[in-house]
């Protein structure tokens, strides 16, 4: 061993405060970062076919894009229209959160001249949320992506023909139409 390591390793690294914290040690790390894996890479499957497959006819230019990452479509989404203002926002904030909160939490123990390994770790940890994070917010933000999850999960409850939603109360054509109807059943 090299003699400054060694002398190190004798002086300074006994003096040290290890913590006993189940996020100091490699599994808090490994272990979480294996579940979110499991639990990620599930949705990003079905978001890459959701994507694939059931993208409309007026989704199909940014199709690809989201296909080959989520990051990108945002950005051209903002380029292209701006009703996706709030899926921008927060599609860009995701990545933006878990990939700068890391570095400021190094930054911080850097400056402050105080290391924890359990922050660094939630840090990393937090990192590997981002697929799965992103995924999730794809399928959940746009509304044809998660009319198409609503369909092939079976939460799409059939509408009832004689039901009337309050935006349709406002048209002038859906007053006729229920006037007709029921000039009918008389």
């Amino acid at each position: 061993m090299i003699p400054d390591l060694q002398s190190y390793y004798s002086s300074n690294y006994s003096k040290c405060n290890l913590s006993d914290n189940y996020l100091v040690t490699w599994e808090g790390l490994a272990y979480p970062g294996h579940i979110i894996q499991v639990v990620a890479a599930p949705i990003q499957i079905f978001t890459f076919y959701i994507n694939l497959e059931k993208t409309p006819s007026f989704m199909k230019t940014i199709k690809w894009p989201l296909l080959i990452n989520h990051f990108c479509s945002t950005l051209f989404d903002f380029m292209i229209c701006t009703h996706f203002f709030i899926g921008i926002i927060i599609q860009t904030s995701i990545p933006l959160l878990t990939i700068i909160i890391p570095p400021l939490i190094l930054i911080a123990q850097v400056l402050t001249d105080n290391y924890n390994q359990g922050l660094m770790n939630l840090g990393m940890i937090l990192f590997g949320l981002n697929g799965l994070i992103e995924s999730s917010e794809i399928l959940l933000v746009y509304q044809p992506n998660w009319n198409a999850v609503k369909t092939i999960l079976n939460f799409k409850k059939t509408q009832n023909p004689n039901y009337t939603s309050s935006r349709s109360l406002c048209k002038f054509e859906h007053w006729k139409e229920l006037s007709s109807r029921r000039n009918v059943m008389e």
